[in-house]
Order: structure tokens, then C-alpha cells, then sequence
């Protein structure tokens, strides 16, 4: 067998009933770090791993996964993935989210090769991005917005239910000021209506439920306004040669391609309270 098939996963995944086996052993050990179990199985069941166990990757929606996982498929394997995937069930055209089912990653509750998910993090390298939470918020109402324009199935029930809770107009709210203030409405309702943080789409979850900096504690955090430096960290890390690095979001640019109306006091309020704990957790001012 070659160096690279090595890398592969050729066993089978976990069985379903294996997998709930392993997350409820873990929620005994850990679950009162969650606000309950479907929260704790949540987070457990989307974190990236390899056939080495090097590293675990907890993934935010639009905070860079596909560049995430670009990165630590060439460090893993040697080479670039340029495989294309379309679908109409998701509006990325990016093949890298496909890499757990051609079992070149797979999940972690999924690996039939460990015992807990505690004896698997002690010698892996925890990995997360984050964003900056306002340009972050826009981005992902815009890809709301992108979803509903080309009518895709992703985030129907999401539209449906903005409509239902808050009055969204999809003929008159999309991209607009009035749009994006009844969005984060619906997210901080979300939040503060005896729903767990868990049970909004992870594209506009805050970011800390997914990284989770007080019970994960990752390892390395990178910011996709400096992926450059982010990169540079994975490869010192695994003894990877220097590659060339990917283009990093120009905060400057980022905040000027913000609408005027952004930086409005009824806006920054709604920042503040939806995403408030990810602007301090993570560093970053409103």
C-alpha cells in the first residue's frame, strides 16, 4: 500500500448505534458544559478529522471552512483538491465539504478507532476560524438572501420560518437595511425563546457555540482576516513545507463594502446583543 493510501479511511464508519453509544458516554463525562444533550451531540458530530488523528477542526459557517479544509487537505495529503461539486441542495461549489463521505476525513463520532472523544483531543491538534462577527452577519444574510433569489432548497425552512416570526418580505426585505435588522430580530428570537444556540443554522450561529473557546480550547484559532498568518501556524505545527498562501479577507475592505446604514445605532445594537459574547470573545471590535 503507497504512503498516501495510508491517509485514506478504507474501514467502515461507526454504526449508528456505536456513535450514540460514544455520545452518550461522553455526555455523562461532559454534558454539563452543554445546556443539554441534543447541544452537546451537536457540536460533537461536525468536527473534521484525519486517518492520522494529527487534528481536529471545528468548522463556523462563513468563516472559512472551505479554505480551512483546502488547507488541510495539502498539508495532509501533499496536493491541491480541484475536484468540482455542484448540487442544488447547497449554493457552495466547493468539493471540500464532500471529503467525510470520500472518506478521506471523517467525523469524529464516526471513527471506528477510538474510545472517547477525550482520549482522541489529547494528542490532536484542535483547529478553528473565526470571522469578524459584523462582516460575518452580513455575509450570511446575503447568502440568504442568494439562496432565495435562485430558489434553493437550502435554508427554505429558515425562509419560511423569518417570514412566519418576523414579517421578512422576500419581494422587499432582501439586501436591504429593514431585511437585515428583521434577520438578526429573528436570530436574537432564536436565541432568547427557549431554543438552544444549537438549533440555528450554523451560518449565522454565533461563533463561540461552534468553537466552543471555554470547553474545545483550540489549539490554533485563525482569522480569515489573516489567513495568511493562519496557514503559516498549520504548517510549523505539522513540519508541512511552506506553500503559497491563500489571499486573506482585507478587513479595510471588508468593513468599507459594508452599507452606509451599518454602522447605524439601531444596527450596532443588534450586533451587540445577537453576537455581543463572539466580539469578545474573539477580539474584535463592532
Amino acid at each position: 500500500m503507497s504512503h498516501q493510501a495510508e491517509k485514506l479511511f478504507f474501514d467502515k464508519q461507526r454504526s449508528w448505534e456505536a456513535a450514540e453509544k460514544l455520545l452518550n458516554d461522553s455526555f455523562k463525562t461532559v454534558g454539563s458544559q452543554f445546556e443539554s444533550q441534543e447541544a452537546h451531540n451537536t457540536f460533537f458530530r461536525y468536527i473534521f478529522t484525519p486517518k492520522s488523528k494529527s487534528w481536529a477542526y471545528v468548522p463556523c459557517g462563513k468563516a472559512g471552512t472551505n479554505t480551512v479544509l483546502a488547507i488541510l487537505f495539502e498539508i495532509e495529503f501533499g496536493v491541491s483538491l480541484k475536484t468540482t461539486f455542484v448540487t442544488p441542495e447547497n449554493l457552495s461549489s466547493e468539493a471540500m465539504h464532500q471529503t467525510i463521505n470520500a472518506g478521506v476525513f471523517r467525523a469524529l463520532h464516526l471513527r471506528s478507532d477510538i474510545d472517547s472523544f477525550a482520549s482522541y483531543f489529547e494528542n490532536a491538534i484542535k483547529i478553528a476560524m473565526v470571522r469578524n462577527p459584523t462582516t460575518r452577519a452580513w455575509s450570511s444574510f446575503r447568502y440568504l438572501c442568494k439562496s432565495n433569489d435562485v430558489g434553493s432548497p437550502q435554508f427554505v425552512k429558515e425562509r419560511i420560518r423569518l417570514t412566519a416570526s418576523v414579517r421578512f418580505d422576500w419581494e422587499r426585505d432582501p439586501y436591504t437595511k429593514v431585511g437585515f435588522a428583521k434577520f438578526l430580530d429573528y436570530v436574537e428570537l432564536s436565541l432568547t425563546n427557549g431554543s438552544s444556540g444549537y438549533n440555528l443554522d450554523g451560518h449565522w450561529r454565533p461563533q463561540w457555540y461552534d468553537v466552543r473557546p471555554d470547553f474545545f480550547r483550540p489549539s490554533i484559532v485563525g482569522k480569515m482576516e489573516d489567513i495568511e498568518e493562519f496557514e503559516e501556524r498549520l504548517r510549523q505545527a505539522f513540519g508541512a513545507q511552506p506553500k503559497r498562501c491563500r489571499a486573506s479577507l482585507n478587513a479595510n475592505t471588508e468593513r468599507s463594502s459594508l452599507p452606509e446604514w451599518f454602522m447605524e445605532p439601531d444596527i450596532r445594537q443588534r450586533l451587540v446583543v445577537v453576537y455581543g459574547r463572539d466580539y469578545e470573545e474573539f477580539g474584535y471590535d463592532l
